[in-house]
């Protein structure tokens, strides 16, 4: 028989933060997804770089900004909240008093900046780390490898 791997569900943690109270429930993603969607990421920073900043009254800027963009980078913003879609167990975030589901269209209702938090916040929870680091943390050894025995490279061939 045998082993499965574990599929871990992450509980995003915003304590202390405007977001407090707000419970997001996401599955962890494959090795493959995680390493597709950091190549995503340097996409989306390309696209907010062309268009934060730009006066929200003037159309043709808006406009001209994304016309620069390249098809692929607009691709990587939909296929990053495509991806926190499917990854999404659950959330207990609502509008108006109304539940939203926990749903692309869900997701696609929302403001993009507040959305892009959530991403970042459950990238963040896939890495382990926390940010800062706590004080408690190591020197960067594993702890295992500290309390490993060591025996002189000679002493051990010689058995």
């Amino acid at each position: 028989m045998g082993f499965e791997s574990p599929r871990t569900v992450l509980v995003l943690d915003f304590t202390d933060t405007d977001l407090a109270g707000l419970e997001v429930r996401m599955r962890s993603q494959t090795v493959q997804e995680l390493k597709d969607g950091t190549a995503r990421m340097a996409s989306i920073a390309s696209v907010a770089k062309s268009v934060l900043g730009l006066d929200p009254n003037d159309e043709a800027a808006a406009q001209a900004a994304i016309a620069g963009l390249d098809t692929e980078a607009l691709d990587a913003v939909d296929d990053t909240f495509a991806d926190f879609a499917k990854h999404l167990v659950s959330w207990n975030l609502t509008e108006n008093g109304v539940d939203v589901p926990a749903t692309l269209e869900g997701i696609g209702a929302q403001d993009s900046r507040f959305i892009l938090r959530l991403v970042g916040a459950w990238q963040q929870g896939m890495s382990g780390v926390d940010n800062p680091l706590p004080r408690s943390s190591s020197n960067g050894r594993p702890p295992d490898a500290l309390s490993m025995p060591m025996v002189p490279l000679e002493a051990s061939l010689a058995s």
